[in-house]
């Protein structure tokens, strides 16, 4: 996945998204404009080891049938996390959180 393809989706995301009314959905909101910002150079990466929109949407979508939008929601948000973590960690920070092994 590239840089464009990723924005894609973050905008995809925040567009399908239920409207931020309880706090996991804002927090997730934030995390994805934080993503975007990054990817756009607007601000530093040194917050990237606190985002954890994957986790909580796999938590809070659960149970969702292959195909419904919350599934697809799930999927992106993980595919987004993941591609941000990877691009922005450094190599202890992947050891530590799995994404690498030593």
């Amino acid at each position: 996945m590239i840089e464009s393809e990723v924005l894609s989706k973050i905008e995809w995301v925040a567009k399908s998204m239920p409207s931020p009314s309880v706090g996991w959905l804002e927090s997730i909101s934030i995390q994805l404009q934080y993503c975007a910002d990054l990817l756009q150079g607007k601000v530093g990466s040194e917050r990237v080891e606190e985002i954890n929109m994957g986790y909580m949407a796999v938590r809070e979508f659960d149970g969702y049938e292959k195909g419904s939008k919350e599934y697809e929601l799930t999927e992106a948000i993980c595919e987004i996390d993941n591609y941000i973590k990877n691009r922005f960690f450094s190599y202890a920070q992947k050891v530590r959180h799995g994404l690498h092994k030593r």
